[in-house]
């Protein structure tokens, strides 16, 4: 007989010796035992589990933030692609000639406008090319049609100052002055927009 049979054996004899009132109490105290550990293990699964789900959670949070600004990347980028397109386009503008123009085909009578020194952003390597306007006589809804009129011709077109006043000669007149400005991309070919190369003075 093995070890086991025999310890099973011993116990069973064990119980029949018990009267019916103890057997119902090992009974009841082995159910109570069973019960206890059956819940200990339940609580550690429980637990287990929950930790699990926290995680889980937590890099699936961490995943979907790391996707958002991915995608925030990507839009911007692309933003900033089309934006340097449209200054690429700010190439095409002769400002000059486009106020000349517009001013002509509104019937707008200007004073005298001139070139003023451009400006270069170094880190975007976006150009500002400006022309100061002076206009001595335009009512409000000519210079209201004239200026909306002239940011409507190209995205890279904007007016950046203006100074406007009555007209003391004729009151129901203004007499205004302002600066339009034309951003432009800088060429990114070899040599494009760059400033020519001082000569050297050679040696007597």
């Amino acid at each position: 007989m093995s070890p086991k049979q025999k310890r099973i054996e011993n116990l069973s004899a064990a119980l029949g010796r018990l009267s019916r009132r103890e057997r119902t109490m090992v009974i009841g105290l082995a159910a109570a035992v069973l019960l206890f550990v059956g819940t200990l293990v339940s609580l550690w699964i429980s637990s287990t589990l929950g930790g699990l789900e926290r995680r889980i959670a937590d890099k699936t949070t961490k995943l979907e933030g790391m996707i958002a600004v991915r995608q925030k990347f990507e839009e911007a980028k692309a933003s900033q692609k089309r934006s340097q397109e449209v200054m690429r386009r700010g190439r095409e503008i002769q400002l000059m000639g486009m106020l000349e123009t517009l001013a002509r085909q509104q019937g707008v009578n200007i004073g005298d406008m001139k070139q003023a020194t451009p400006s270069v952003d170094a880190a975007s390597k976006v150009r500002e090319n400006k022309i100061e306007v002076n206009i001595k006589v335009i009512t409000i809804d000519r210079l209201v049609e004239f200026l909306e009129e002239l940011e409507r011709r190209s995205r890279t077109v904007a007016i950046r100052k203006l100074h406007v006043r009555q007209n003391f000669q004729q009151p129901d007149q203004l007499e205004v002055s302002f600066t339009v400005s034309n951003f432009e991309l800088l060429g990114e070919e070899p040599g494009t927009d760059a400033p020519a190369p001082a000569s050297e003075a050679k040696p007597r």
